[in-house]
């Protein structure tokens, strides 16, 4: 059940939009999910020893090689940006057939190649840079398939989420006994039930 908290928060959250300056991506053509489609391989450590290790797929792989070539020609202007002052990023998937399709799979896909090395348009994907996430899909037929993807930030540049980080013993303790740590609640507005 939505609370009226979680509603004041949303709305407000959506009042604000016009503060954000926002840019948009377009990618074009089936994204192939990086979970479904990893293999094992082995490389040789430094000790000599044979060491098992997950890689995508060589069909993830062309798809990353294929957009990064895309991205650097289309949207020079964001390479390297390395945005951290992210207010949510909107992903609306379009798809050209009526297979299920897991957007979270996709999104992965997607938020991996935007903080992909050679491209870095966004710092992290980690909920320090990025904790608004939304995710669209939709029926759009002809064997058509899209992303396009919004990413709104502060237009100031000032950074938005400065979360602390903290130790595996503070997190230890903050787990056993939620909200008592020794700066007050961490989510005081947040509830998970």
């Amino acid at each position: 059940m939505i609370k009226n908290n979680d509603l004041r928060q949303l709305v407000e959250f959506l009042r604000n939009l016009e503060t954000y300056d926002s840019e948009k991506i377009v990618l074009k053509g089936r994204i192939p999910s990086k979970k479904n489609s990893k293999s094992l391989g082995v490389k040789k450590g430094e000790d000599g020893k044979l060491n098992p290790f997950i890689k995508s797929s060589p069909q993830h792989q062309k798809w990353v090689e294929l957009q990064t070539t895309y991205l650097l020609q289309k949207y020079k202007h964001l390479i390297k940006k390395s945005f951290k002052n992210i207010a949510f990023i909107w992903v609306r998937f379009g798809f050209g057939d009526l297979r299920g399709t897991d957007l979270t799979n996709k999104a992965e896909s997607v938020m991996d190649l935007l903080c992909h090395k050679d491209i870095k348009i966004i710092d992290d994907d980690n909920y320090f840079v990025m904790d608004k996430v939304f995710l669209e899909g939709q029926y759009i037929g002809e064997d058509n398939f899209i992303a396009d993807i919004y990413i709104y930030y502060q237009k100031d540049n000032q950074v938005l989420h400065k979360p602390e980080r903290i130790s595996k013993k503070e997190s230890k303790e903050e787990f056993e006994n939620p909200g008592r740590n020794k700066n007050g609640p961490r989510f005081e507005n947040y509830s998970l039930d």
